[in-house]
């Protein structure tokens, strides 16, 4: 595909477009794993702006769409610094790959998105937005934009691949984040938990794959070595208030026998989980089956004292 990484390239890769009516366009493919725009194999994709245009990126085996290669290990194959100001953007990561973000094993980190429309697909193990493979801390923030995200089987939509967490504040644009199967909608990927912020104004939907919170953790996750589990804040601020619908992911006999929750954790969990809800916010969640809307393995968690206006339907 475009190669870009840092150990043979320094400064910042822009894609732009001047011409009229944003007609300017980029398709870019990698080859066996690498990254679509990006890292090659052992390399990762680091200082990327998107200002315009229409942008394609597929990526090879093991690799993003747009971020890092293959074989991450540390800071090898991650997705660094990527940031999306403008255009239509359209990401497709390989197998083990995020479509924007990580590569196989590799962390999607310093993840910004502040306008535009973008559509980003997660290969398996891979997230939508974040991380891929065994890869911690996916780190994403959106302030504006129409964001479409999916992950791979074993991925969150947005934030961390397989056994990855994800760290995601969004506080503006309009949101749907789907999980691939074991993933959460939003936050962690199997076996993981989320640390979600959702704040101002902006819409957000979320479903969880098989298993996974629409928004929180996915199947199985525990606590992280930091002894936190799933962290969930949705709040109103000076720019408005949110307005967020979040859906539990299904069952799958014999492996995922409870689906997960709308807000909180995926099934089979036993994350701590501390959900905040401050301020005017409006809020539907739907429980997957024998699980919570809103809640932990402890149940339904209720809430008092929010602004005039709020509405919460479980």
């Amino acid at each position: 595909g475009l190669e870009k990484n840092t150990s043979t390239s320094t400064g910042t890769l822009t894609l732009k477009d001047d011409k009229e009516a944003g007609s300017g366009s980029l398709k870019a493919t990698g080859g066996k794993y690498g990254a679509g725009i990006g890292g090659g194999e052992y390399y990762s994709g680091e200082n990327i702006t998107i200002t315009g245009g229409r942008v394609n990126a597929t990526g090879g085996w093991g690799s993003a769409g747009i971020g890092g290669g293959n074989y991450g290990r540390g800071n090898y194959g991650s997705g660094k610094n990527i940031t999306i100001k403008g255009g239509t953007v359209t990401a497709k990561g390989g197998d083990c790959g995020a479509g924007i973000g990580g590569g196989n094993g590799g962390i999607g980190e310093n993840i910004k998105i502040t306008d535009g429309t973008v559509t980003a697909t997660g290969g398996i193990y891979g997230a939508g937005i974040g991380g891929a493979g065994a890869a911690n801390d996916a780190q994403v923030k959106i302030t504006g934009g129409k964001i479409t995200a999916t992950g791979g089987e074993y991925g969150a939509g947005i934030g961390g691949g397989f056994k990855g967490s994800g760290d995601v504040t969004i506080s503006g644009g309009e949101i749907h984040a789907n999980g691939g199967n074991y993933g959460a909608g939003i936050g962690g990927g199997d076996y993981s938990s989320g640390k979600v912020t959702i704040e101002g104004n902006t819409e957000v939907n979320a479903a969880g794959g098989t298993g996974g919170a629409g928004i929180g953790g996915g199947y199985g996750a525990k606590n992280n070595s930091n002894s936190t589990g799933n962290q969930i804040t949705i709040r109103s601020n000076e720019n408005g208030s949110p307005t967020v619908n979040a859906v539990g992911g299904g069952t799958k006999k014999g492996i995922a026998d409870i689906g997960g929750a709308g807000i909180g954790t995926g099934c089979n969990s036993n994350a701590d989980t501390t959900i905040t809800l401050e301020g005017k916010v409006t809020i539907t969640a739907t429980a997957g089956k024998d699980n919570v809307a809103i809640g932990d393995k402890n149940g339904e968690q209720e809430f008092n004292g929010l602004a005039g206006g709020t509405s919460i339907t479980r």
